[in-house]
């Protein structure tokens, strides 16, 4: 159990840092073309395109949150979903 959990841990240390990466490479690019006022020839690194397209992908990130934890503060839901849980834990 222990094996797993640590592979489960690596995995999740690097979906963040490859997000946190991917992120800031954009931002530095949209500075270095804003600095340079050369978004004509780079239009995908206008601000509002990308302004947009960040609105739009928190927005989908943080809806399936906002519905676990909806489910999760419902009674009814922790019962079904707990007892589902419990029987797949050896031992109790």
């Amino acid at each position: 159990m222990a094996a797993a959990t640590s592979n489960a841990n690596l995995v999740l240390f690097l979906l963040p840092g490859a997000v946190f990466g991917v992120s800031m490479a954009a931002t530095i690019m949209v500075g270095q073309g804003i600095g340079a006022r050369d978004l004509g020839q780079h239009a995908a690194l206008a601000p509002l395109p990308l302004m947009q397209a960040r609105l739009v992908d928190t927005v989908i990130g943080a809806v399936p949150g906002l519905a676990g934890a909806a489910c999760l503060h419902r009674p009814g839901f922790r019962a079904r979903v707990g007892a589902g849980l419990r029987r797949l834990i050896p031992g109790t």
